[in-house]
């Protein structure tokens, strides 16, 4: 996915486009990838500090299981 995509922007996007009544956020600009990603359930790791080495043990932790 580009940098500047519309999809990234979708709030800014659908404002500017509001008055055009054709415009339709979900069916003309986001990708197929992208429905229902809202939707699906969101696996958030914390980390306690900005720390590198609890980053590191966090990434180790999670990407052996």
């Amino acid at each position: 996915m580009s940098t500047a995509h519309p999809a990234k922007f979708s709030e800014a996007v659908s404002q500017a486009l509001a008055q055009n009544t054709d415009f339709n956020f979900e069916k003309d600009i986001l990708p197929q990838e992208f429905k229902g990603l809202l939707e699906k359930e969101r696996r958030v790791v914390s980390v306690e500090n900005p720390d590198i080495g609890l980053v590191k043990e966090v990434i180790e932790r999670y990407a052996t299981t």
